[in-house]
């Protein structure tokens, strides 16, 4: 499939646009089912920080889940980075168990 010939032409040129709102709907129920899960995380996992992190120096680290709480989990850094180090509150979107 040659995305650009097949999808983003016919796109731009208008092809698509009867089903832009079901397809921008298909998206977000597709990227809302690959994200973590609360259940998915345990006390002693160990989680890396991904590319949405901020501050950037984080990013790639490695932690250890501390605690599970209702929408976020807390963590550990293995080794100190700038401020960072123990009990920091992370939303599931900023990280990926490894």
């Amino acid at each position: 499939m040659d995305y650009h010939k097949d999808f983003v032409t016919p796109l731009f040129m208008g092809e698509f646009d009867e089903y832009l709102d079901g397809m921008i709907h298909t998206i977000n129920e597709y990227k809302k089912s690959k994200s973590p899960k609360i259940w998915e995380f345990q006390v002693g996992d160990i989680v890396k920080f991904n590319d949405n992190t901020n501050p950037k120096y984080l990013r790639g680290h490695s932690a250890t889940v501390k605690k599970i709480n209702r929408t976020k989990i807390v963590v550990d850094l293995d080794c100190r980075q700038g401020r960072f180090f123990k009990n920091i509150t992370v939303p599931l979107a900023l990280v990926e168990k490894v």
